[in-house]
């Protein structure tokens, strides 16, 4: 990121928010918010998600890629052979 800033290299982070929105945006200061930059985008879900499994992290990339999708969908992209 730092070097994207330095260079004005076109960015795009895509990341998921481990339930913790506030870890999230404190790593990410310099690049969100009022410090964003136009050239370098922060893409991550700002909503927290929950389920009925306790010990599952709902808010990982994994999950929240099947959210955004559907199992059929996924199943469909992960076994194409390339």
């Amino acid at each position: 990121m730092e070097i994207a800033e330095k260079i004005k290299k076109s960015t795009v982070v895509v990341t998921d928010n481990d339930g913790d929105l506030t870890a999230l945006e404190k790593k990410y200061a310099n690049f969100i918010g009022s410090n964003k930059k136009s050239f370098i985008n922060i893409c991550y879900d700002k909503t927290i998600d929950s389920g009925a499994l306790d010990s599952f992290n709902y808010n990982t990339l994994e999950p929240k890629l099947l959210k955004a999708n559907n199992l059929q969908t996924m199943n469909t992209l992960l076994n194409q052979q390339f």
